[in-house]
């Protein structure tokens, strides 16, 4: 083909070596240095001979090849005033309104954790606790719990914060989950989630127990059909 990929077992990627060691990058048209310069081509990225014109693409990565990454380097703050126009015609705070808040500091943390575009797959549960009051500030604050091999499941903790007062009532909690994407919109690996903070584990745990749980209410109920 007139471009050789070897994989090195020493660095995140592979090296390639086209007509005078030169590789082209497809998706950004943009040439890049070969092996003879260290030259590193990324993961799931098309690339091209330019003298044959033949479309390669490399594996995805795995995620045992990716560094472990804690919950509090990935974590996420949405903080936001609640005015008139976003409440019923009770006072309180449109639960939708809150939803789109948790899911974009949900995304934050899934996207800092994964390093790459992640898209929201899920949203397994939300408990409103109380409701929200126009004029108060709530804070959405995300963290990743558990990874899988492409999937996150991201805890949100919600809190309305009475600005004269100072008092905060804990109003939200919502489990999401993500799934991270390639520059071809499909599913790539995620690192692994660094769990040597014991509360960390436990939440790791918790997230582990229920994704075995909702497979196998997925299997009964496919059964059942």
């Amino acid at each position: 083909l007139g471009l050789s990929v070897r994989f090195d077992p020493g660095c995140i990627g592979a090296r390639g070596v086209g007509a005078g060691g030169v590789v082209q990058n497809v998706s950004r048209g943009e040439s890049q240095l070969g092996a003879e310069s260290g030259g590193r081509l990324r993961h799931g990225q098309p690339y091209v001979d330019t003298e044959s014109n033949t479309r390669l693409a490399l594996p995805p990565m795995n995620a045992s090849e990716l560094p472990p990454r804690k919950p509090t380097d990935s974590g996420s703050v949405v903080s936001e005033l609640m005015m008139p126009h976003q409440v019923n015609n009770l006072g309180h705070v449109f639960g939708g309104v809150v939803l789109s808040m948790v899911d974009r500091a949900a995304a934050v943390a899934a996207m800092r954790h994964a390093g790459r575009p992640s898209v929201t797959v899920s949203i397994d549960r939300v408990d409103f606790k109380e409701p929200i009051q126009t004029g108060e500030l709530v804070t959405c604050s995300a963290q990743v719990n558990f990874v899988g091999r492409t999937s996150m499941e991201v805890g949100v903790r919600v809190e309305a914060e009475n600005l004269l007062s100072g008092v905060k009532r804990h109003t939200n909690s919502c489990l999401l989950t993500f799934v991270a994407i390639d520059d071809d919109h499909c599913p790539c690996c995620v690192p692994p989630l660094d769990t040597s903070d014991p509360k960390d584990a436990r939440r790791y745990r918790e997230g582990q127990r229920r994704r075995e749980v909702r497979e196998l209410l997925d299997r009964e109920l496919e059964e059942d059909r």
